[in-house]
């Protein structure tokens, strides 16, 4: 089964949060973790990871803290994965680049690669369809398969 890291989901309820700000507001690493319940610590590791790939802006000073880099719409379940958790891949033999190799001992002839490649493909695709757009007050959609899914 795929889970998401615990790393993923802090960044993922950080991120909808700051879709929650009023234009222009910060917020700080300590409050967002107070408010959910995350370690302070370990969020603030977070932040300044979604801050390196810009997806989140840091503000230094008595005022500072952290807002969106982007504007929500530009930012997609699938940014956040990969800032955090690297390269998304469903299984070690999908997602590869031509160059790259596998360690699968079964890879050449795997009965299910295809199926296991579609799979990767679907869901690197809701993960990129899902966008932060609607974390400040509407229920997020998704399309799966040309389907709009209200979630």
């Amino acid at each position: 089964m795929l889970n998401l890291t615990r790393k993923v989901d802090y960044g993922m309820i950080a991120v909808a949060h700051l879709c929650t700000l009023p234009n222009g507001e910060l917020a700080s690493a300590r409050e967002i973790a107070a408010g959910y319940g995350i370690p302070a610590g370990l969020l603030a590791n977070i932040l300044q990871d979604l801050a390196r790939a810009g997806i989140v802006q840091s503000m230094r000073g008595t005022k500072g803290g952290y807002g969106l880099a982007r504007d929500p719409a530009e930012i997609t379940a699938l940014h956040v994965f990969e800032a955090l958790q690297g390269r998304f891949r469903f299984a070690e033999c999908t997602g590869l680049e031509e160059a790259e190799e596998t360690s699968c001992q079964t890879f050449g002839r795997c009965p299910v690669k295809g199926a296991v490649g579609r799979m990767h493909a679907r869901i690197r695709d809701v993960l990129e369809d899902v966008t932060f757009a609607d974390a400040a007050g509407g229920r997020p959609s998704y399309r799966v398969a040309n389907r709009v899914i209200e979630a």
